[in-house]
């Protein structure tokens, strides 16, 4: 019983002791000060880094600064067979970093360059020489096979028993070296050239295999009996080269395979083809020089691939009446010299794309009356149906009926009208320039020069059918250039007072027979040495005469009274001595 009551106020005891000592943990705790404190927020600077692969943009990111930028995954790269390395400021520059232990800070670029290099790549070498193509897991990146050795496989029937070695391709683009670096999984293949020249034997028609890549220069040049050219399917022929069907004269019909990129110079040129079939997919990028210079066909079609148009393309090809240009999406950028220069083209819209056309682009084609120009085209425009860049005529239709180039044109691009079909034309008064060989072979017959023009380029009318070319006493002609009137008809021509420089052999012609100057000229070049005159009078205000400036013996009527005075002219006495000396008054000879 006394065990029990002990117990009890033991317990009572405990309990107070417990209460006493809650008291004294609460009275000895801090006050609660909570609501008294303001906690400020402390900002952290944050960066976008961009990455790049290929110059583009792959990941962005957003990092504190003091922060690990963290691994960077770029989509679609199989880390099991390449590895990606970082850069930071420019690719390679330096050493790559490890981006997982990379902390970024305020002078840090944001810009990081991707190198991504394969672990190991699969890849098919073809060599067609009748061997199974090779399967390579090649876990070094430079590919450096040795050429193939290539013998005795036949292309056309008896002939071409061994090709030349073209160099690799891969996904139709040439390896031009053999260390080449590849970078993804890939088929590698020969290219083979059919040898220029190789036999006189000639075949009436010829299969080309789909892994030869080039025609070589003159493949099939001068053969006469060729009437039948296949191209295998799914052909990977890049180029047709230089005159490689050049003066073939039974070869009526060819189709070009998509993947040629390029038609070399003169390829057809004098060969009778009619047909040339080139398709929308076409990867024809250049038409070269001449390429069917004098041939027979009738229509063309220029692929939007296409580039570059050369010099005298399709120039004399008399029966070309359409070519077939997608003028709104076309990439067609160069139109050469003459490139489509007589023929029976009768309309023709320059592509948007278009940025250079050289001169006689289009002259003598007689069924021409208008050049269009595409209206998103920022170069050239349409004047008429006449094609101008700015101020100067750049085209002339030679079908057009009017022959009165409008006010405004300061210049004449070269060769615009060259072997042109007109015979007289009404030039501007704000005509500054005439562009060299302008008016050469044409049929040009009349000229009045207006005041306005200042320059005549070399070759300007060269070897055309001038007969008359009227400059007057006011004209601003300061400059003639070489062989500016060569070989022309002119039989009479009248120097402006104001000129100052006329180029070699600028009036040389059987014809010219009178010469004359407007009164104001000072000083007389070299002009006439080539002329078939005989007699020329000066005018008073010539005060020098450059030796050798007219024929031996020609006689020269001036207003000097005796030979003493003729050294105001300039001339020794050797060179006084090369002329017959006139008074122009009295026609008696100086003494």
């Amino acid at each position: 019983m006394q065990k029990a009551k002990l117990s009890i106020r033991s317990i009572i005891l405990l309990q107070i002791s417990f209460l006493v000592t809650l008291l004294l943990i609460i009275s000895c705790s801090p006050p609660d000060i909570t609501e008294h404190i303001i906690v400020e927020d402390i900002p952290t600077e944050s960066y976008n880094l961009y990455f790049y692969l290929d110059n583009e943009i792959v990941v962005e990111k957003i990092v504190e600064a003091g922060s690990i930028i963290g691994e960077v995954v770029i989509p679609d790269i199989d880390t099991e067979q390449y590895i990606v390395q970082w850069y930071d400021n420019s690719l390679f520059y330096g050493s790559p970093i490890d981006l997982a232990n990379f902390v970024i800070d305020n002078e840090q670029d944001t810009t990081f360059y991707a190198s991504i290099t394969p672990i190991y790549l699969d890849i098919t070498i073809n060599k067609n020489n009748g061997e199974d193509p090779i399967q390579k897991r090649v876990y070094s990146t430079i590919f450096n096979e040795p050429d193939p050795q290539y013998l005795n496989y036949q292309v056309v029937p008896g002939r071409f028993t061994n090709l030349i070695f073209d160099g690799w391709y891969i996904d139709g683009k040439k390896i031009y070296t053999y260390n080449e670096v590849l970078y993804d999984h890939c088929n590698v293949y020969a290219g083979w050239k059919l040898p220029s020249g190789s036999s006189s034997w000639e075949a009436t028609s010829i299969r080309v295999p789909n892994y030869i890549t080039t025609l070589d220069d003159s493949a099939f040049e001068n053969w006469t009996e060729l009437e039948v050219v296949i191209f295998d399917e799914g052909s990977n022929l890049k180029k047709i080269g230089k005159k490689a069907f050049s003066n073939t004269k039974k070869l009526k019909s060819i189709s070009i395979p998509d993947s040629v990129i390029e038609i070399g110079d003169a390829a057809f040129k004098g060969s009778l083809i009619e047909e040339c079939i080139i398709t929308n997919d076409s990867e024809l990028s250049t038409i070269g020089k001449q390429a069917f210079y004098s041939t027979n066909i009738k229509s063309i079609n220029l692929p939007n691939n296409l580039r570059h148009i050369k010099e005298e393309a399709f120039c004399a090809c008399f029966s070309l009446e359409d070519v077939l240009l997608d003028h709104e999406d076309s990439q067609l950028s160069i139109i050469g010299k003459y490139a489509f220069s007589d023929t029976a083209i009768t309309a023709f819209t320059i592509p948007s794309s278009v940025t250079t056309i050289e001169g006689g682009a289009f002259s003598s084609c007689t069924k021409l009356s208008h050049i269009n120009v595409n209206s998103l085209n920022t170069i050239f425009r349409s004047l008429d149906g006449i094609l101008c860049e700015d101020n100067t005529l750049v085209a002339w239709p030679d079908g057009k009926a009017s022959t009165i180039i409008p006010e405004g044109i300061r210049e004449i691009k070269e060769y615009a009208f060259g072997y042109s079909s007109i015979d007289s034309i009404q030039l501007p008064d704000t005509l500054l320039n005439i562009g060299n060989g302008t008016f050469e072979y044409s049929k040009l017959i009349h000229l009045d020069l207006p005041d306005s023009v200042e320059v005549i380029e070399n070759n300007a009318f060269f070897f055309s059918a001038l007969q008359d070319c009227h400059i007057s006493a006011n004209s601003k002609l300061t400059s003639i250039g070489s062989r500016a009137f060569y070989m022309t008809k002119i039989s009479e021509f009248i120097m402006p007072p104001n000129i100052m420089i006329v180029g070699p052999e600028a009036f040389l012609n059987r014809y010219l027979s009178k010469i004359s100057f407007h009164e104001g000229i000072t000083i007389i070049g070299d002009y006439f040495n080539f002329v078939y005159t005989s007699s020329i009078t000066l005018p008073d205000s010539v005060n020098s005469i450059v030796s050798n400036a007219f024929p031996q013996n020609t006689e020269l009527f001036t207003n000097k009274t005796s030979l003493d005075e003729l050294s105001e002219y300039g001339l020794s006495e050797n060179q006084i001595n090369r002329y017959v000396w006139k008074n122009k008054t009295t026609k008696e000879i100086l003494k």
